[in-house]
């Protein structure tokens, strides 16, 4: 079991910027909430929510479940009476669902994180056009 810490990921801006999610919390139902706080902590610039639900003991085909979420709020200056701070206007968020059978395997586990990790670089023109770009299939 690995033990709770900073997760790092780059978003894709023309030179990648590392953002480093720090843990802060874990709720009552398991999930842990990781977030890169703004330079002066009055907001979160990124929040990413991780939770493990095990799979149901007398459920035979109950599923063991990982539920993954990163909201990414975009922020702008608001001045009112002086004051400036950081407002959000919008955020965008993405949910990963991950269902694994009881008796899966570390591989075939690893296989399908692989694939939709792969399914989701920008090498994937396809995919890539219809997540960052909002282009329909035809």
């Amino acid at each position: 079991m690995p033990q709770v810490s900073t997760i790092t990921v780059n978003d894709r801006e023309t030179t990648p910027v590392a953002h480093a999610l720090a843990p802060v919390k874990r709720d009552s139902n398991g999930a842990w909430t990781f977030v890169e706080p703004s330079s002066d902590g009055s907001y979160a610039k990124a929040t990413m929510v991780l939770r493990v639900v095990p799979a149901a003991a007398n459920q035979p085909l109950s599923r063991n479940r990982v539920e993954l979420r990163l909201i990414y709020p975009t922020m702008v200056e608001e001045t009112i009476n002086g004051v400036v701070r950081q407002t959000p206007v919008r955020e965008s968020a993405v949910d990963v669902g991950f269902r694994f059978d009881k008796a899966s395997t570390t591989q075939e586990r690893k296989n399908l994180v692989g694939m939709i990790a792969n399914s989701l670089a920008a090498s994937q023109t396809m995919i890539d056009a219809v997540l960052a770009d909002k282009a329909d299939l035809y």
